[in-house]
């Protein structure tokens, strides 16, 4: 392979556009040198589902190593109308998992301009899928501190989707508890608090369940965990 660092470049002048502004690809891991050709055509799709200028976009291809050889991650964020929007998609193949990397994306920028309405259950199949490991082959090499942003579990909801996650953790703006929204079935939303069992005073048309067990305190491991 000819791309085996962590590399970075702006679209091809090919898909040269005033849409196209502050967009930057990133191609990391054992790839060829095509997988740049793959992802202009993704930000060539991306600005032309947009409609408007994209001022600020990152597209990374990542060939994932280890256990995971083979596989590519697709993910795009970009700021759309003042509001971040991401996407992720894997694949076998760099080709595919940038073009399933558009169609969602295209589906990410369709539902922002329709006021976010809830997700579909079961996920559509251009949805990341999860990167199946072996038991205890891997360890967390990095932890992250992120403030918990204080909200309603409606606005936890849309923030989770237009992210593109399957959880997000919040501070709950009705209890003042941490809590936790995630995608499961049989809607795809359930709400789970550290004490609250009691429904939302207002969900809109999010159809949320809750969760019987309370979560969990999550402490600092003295050892590195794995997963």
């Amino acid at each position: 392979m000819a791309e085996a660092a962590n590399s970075e470049r702006r679209p091809s002048l090919l898909f040269g556009s005033h849409l196209l502004q502050g967009v930057r690809i990133q191609v990391r891991g054992d790839l060829d040198p095509d997988a740049y050709g793959f992802a202009d055509t993704a930000v060539a799709l991306l600005a032309r589902a947009a409609h408007r200028p994209v001022r600020s976009a990152r597209v990374r291809l990542t060939h994932l190593p280890g256990p995971t050889a083979g596989r590519v991650v697709a993910q795009a964020v970009l700021s759309l109308a003042g509001r971040l929007l991401r996407a992720q998609t894997s694949a076998t193949l760099a080709g595919h998992a940038a073009y399933t990397l558009s169609e969602r994306l295209a589906d990410q920028i369709a539902r922002a301009g329709q006021g976010w309405p809830p997700r579909p259950w079961p996920p559509p199949a251009t949805a990341s899928e999860p990167v199946e490991l072996p038991q205890r082959s891997c360890l967390i090499v990095r932890r992250k501190t992120h403030p918990l942003a204080c909200c309603p579990p409606r606005d936890a909801a849309t923030h989770m989707d237009a992210m593109d996650y399957n959880i997000h953790l919040f501070i709950d703006a009705d209890t003042g508890q941490d809590a936790a929204i995630y995608r499961v079935g049989p809607t795809g939303y359930r709400l789970a608090r550290q004490h609250t069992l009691a429904p939302p005073a207002d969900l809109g048309n999010l159809p949320l369940t809750l969760s019987a067990r309370r979560t969990p305190h999550a402490c600092r491991p003295t050892r590195p965990s794995r997963y």
